[in-house]
């Protein structure tokens, strides 16, 4: 386990993590033809990796199982630990909208001094909307 590579911020492997457009509509195309693909979309698409935009997939495969629009991740993926952090840290959710970290905020997490930012990152919650890349001196 001293080999491991992080694919997170790896644009080879941006598309991973869920279903893109045409992912969506070639595999699930037949379960497709009485929903509203914009309503769909607004619910289920919006997670960026530095590829595609993708739709998150367990969200989608309950949809399509129960086909009812509802937040389904969130409901079971949400530890209380991070509810009880963003408490702590009086995070302002519409302010994450636009929050930024450097490269290795986000894929080293320290323990000790939680940054919820990051945490909400690594555990699906943000994505990730634009890169800056500079070159130091």
């Amino acid at each position: 386990m001293n080999n491991l590579e992080d694919l997170t911020l790896n644009p080879d492997f941006g598309n991973i993590c869920g279903y893109t457009q045409k992912e969506l509509e070639t595999v699930f195309g037949e379960r497709l033809h009485d929903v509203p693909l914009e309503a769909l979309k607004n619910w289920y698409n919006g997670y960026y990796y530095l590829a595609d935009t993708l739709y998150n997939p367990y969200d989608v495969l309950l949809f399509l199982r129960m086909k009812k629009f509802h937040s389904f991740w969130f409901e079971t993926g949400t530890p209380s630990f991070l509810i009880q952090l963003l408490q702590q840290e009086l995070l302002f959710l519409p302010e994450l909208e636009n929050c930024w970290r450097d490269y290795l905020s986000l894929v080293k997490i320290d323990l000790e001094n939680l940054d919820a930012v990051v945490l909400m990152f690594q555990i699906g919650y943000l994505t990730i909307k634009e890169v800056e890349e500079f070159n130091e001196i």
